[in-house]
């Protein structure tokens, strides 16, 4: 048997590079002993256990790598009370759904109404061992258990399936099961944090069928097509609940045959690249009654100038030494911290990789990384933080080739779900130009497929290449500012960028100007340049204007934009104050 350090049975891939094998963590105290639930990747030294959460490198040990630990609910099963019993008949689910489902209720402490209300509890059970739980009161406050791994509810009931559902929540998954149909699955928290997706992703691996049964209100149009992005447009199916929001309001109005009948008429997504008008419906009478809506902002005046979208190409030139990296560092942090865009680097010059891990705690944490500037707390907050949001591709063997490395995005974008992806730079990737093709011809054809590669899986490229040697001012010894254009091989970075910026810092004046160059649509912004600072203390750049002081900006951005969820996960208080007023059960 071919071991390891950590004694994972390699001899079980029989060959792959990719396999699941038997956790030396967990299996030997599992009922299901020989069931394979360590997932294991040898291109990436990586494994991890979908049953205890036990994760790291197979080959190398790491003292300081902090692993994510979940916490493990102690979920009784004290029956259910009549009451809560009957509040849930009336809702179309019957009896034996609840008993099979191992539905409780119990009175719990919800920090939204500051008191303990009874409560309907769902437990989130995978491998037959419950890894969460939902609360959910009468007052439709919801709770899932602090510091507990994230899944879709009943999960069990697809690993061997070939079609799934999947809908928004347990009422929805529950009338489902009440009709027969079992292979259906719920996310536990809507669109907010899909890390829930990236925690069953291999759940999903084998299907053939996968129907997206989502609310139909704008945020379970936004989890639908952030799944669509994620499993693939080719093998999903959507459904019409007429008049009702979701399926569980359907169930009560129309009853089992037609719910079921919702299922047996789900029809294909649009065929990829064959659309009619009819395709976008939605989205262009939306811009005849609202107009067009401005992209993403990061929160600076640079928004003044450029908004962002998904699905686009951003091209960024300067002078090697003039902070065209770091100043594409700062944009994808501050994408990140505000809208959640996870991200992906391919960026041989910032290496090690370490080096480059660093530049961005300091962006987030806005202090040097050392620890006289970062407490101990702030520097695991910190690592978390980047672990979970930003990636690296390395491809092996060096095989810097376009299509590998694009190959390799992809399967981040399912994966992790990334929703940027940055080059850096363009003269370290492989280029191989066919015989007797020209190079301005090959770089049309490559800027053609990463343009088609954003819009396939609605990512944000950004591309950062070098301009040709440039010539300096006689009277200011300053270098003239690069335009597109002068970057080496061909004029087609211009034609087919989506966006265009020049980084160029005056050494003459301490700033760096960003020049927007190019922008392809009005409504995402406009032809200008913007003035920052750079703060040597944490490599952001500061607003600024001539004349006028500069402000820098020296706190955490992850305590100032942190997102406040929706179901949060507080410890139950002490003594609560209980609340039965309006409680239907």
């Amino acid at each position: 048997m071919e071991t390891n350090q950590h004694n994972i049975d390699l001899s079980r891939g029989n060959g792959k590079r990719k396999f699941k094998t038997l956790c030396p963590f967990c299996s030997h105290s599992r009922k299901k002993k020989k069931d394979p639930c360590l997932s294991v990747d040898l291109d990436k030294n990586f494994f991890r256990c979908w049953n205890c959460g036990e994760k790291g490198s197979i080959n190398k040990s790491n003292s300081h790598k902090m692993e994510k630990k979940y916490t493990m609910p102690d979920y009784e099963l004290n029956g259910i009370s009549e009451k809560a019993k009957k509040y849930l008949n009336d809702r179309g689910i019957k009896d034996f759904v609840i008993e099979k489902m191992k539905i409780t209720d119990s009175q719990v402490w919800f920090p939204q109404s500051q008191s303990k209300q009874n409560a309907i509890n769902f437990p989130f059970i995978r491998d037959g061992r419950v890894v969460n739980v939902k609360y959910r009161s009468a007052k439709k406050h919801f709770k899932l258990v602090s510091c507990a791994e994230l899944i879709f509810y009943n999960i069990d009931a697809i690993k061997d399936t070939e079609e799934c559902i999947i809908v928004e929540g347990e009422f929805d998954a529950l009338s489902f099961i009440s009709i027969g149909i079992n292979h259906v699955v719920s996310v536990p928290n809507g669109a907010n944090n899909l890390e829930y997706l990236d925690n069953c992703i291999d759940y999903f691996e084998n299907k053939k069928c996968i129907i997206l049964a989502t609310d139909e209100d704008t945020a379970g149009l936004k989890l639908r097509d952030e799944l669509l992005r994620r499993l693939g447009a080719e093998r999903c199916y959507s459904v019409d609940f007429k008049d009702c929001k979701d399926a569980n309001e359907y169930l009560v109005k129309y009853g089992d045959v037609e719910l079921l009948n919702v299922i047996n008429n789900a029809k294909e997504f649009p065929i990829e690249g064959v659309f009619t008008a009819n395709n976008y419906s939605d989205n262009i009478y939306d811009i005849y009654q609202n107009g067009y809506k401005k992209g993403l902002n990061i929160n600076s005046h640079f928004d003044n100038l450029l908004t962002w979208e998904s699905g686009r190409l951003c091209t960024i030139t300067g002078i090697p030494g003039m902070g065209k990296s770091e100043f594409t560092d700062f944009i994808t942090v501050k994408l990140n911290v505000l809208h959640q865009w996870k991200v992906a680097y391919f960026s041989p010059e910032n290496s090690p990789l370490s080096y480059h891990y660093i530049k961005l705690a300091e962006k987030i944490t806005g202090k040097k990384f050392n620890k006289s500037s970062l407490s101990m707390p702030e520097y695991k907050e910190v690592f978390e933080y980047i672990d979970n949001n930003f990636n690296w591709i390395s491809p092996k063997d060096e095989n810097f080739t376009l299509d590998n490395i694009l190959t390799h995005a992809r399967q981040l974008v399912v994966r992790k779900g990334v929703k940027i992806v940055v080059l850096d730079p363009w003269n370290r990737i492989e280029h191989q130009i066919p015989y007797a093709m020209t190079e301005t011809n090959y770089i049309s054809q490559a800027l053609t497929k990463i343009t088609n590669f954003a819009q396939q899986n609605n990512v944000l490229f950004m591309l950062i290449a070098h301009p040709v040697k440039q010539r300096k001012d006689d009277k200011t010894e300053e270098y003239t500012v690069p335009t597109l254009y002068d970057i080496s091989g061909s004029a087609n970075f211009f034609n087919k960028t989506d966006y265009g910026l020049t980084i160029f810092r005056s050494y003459m004046h301490q700033k760096t100007t960003a020049y927007v160059q190019k922008v392809k649509f009005r409504h995402m912004g406009q032809l200008g340049q913007i003035d920052f600072k750079f703060n040597e203390l944490n490599g952001r750049y500061a607003d600024y204007k001539d004349g006028e002081e500069c402000n820098y900006y020296n706190k955490s951005y992850i305590s100032k934009y942190k997102e406040e969820f929706e179901f949060k996960s507080d410890s139950i208080e002490p003594n609560p104050v209980i609340n039965d007023d309006d409680m239907p059960f």
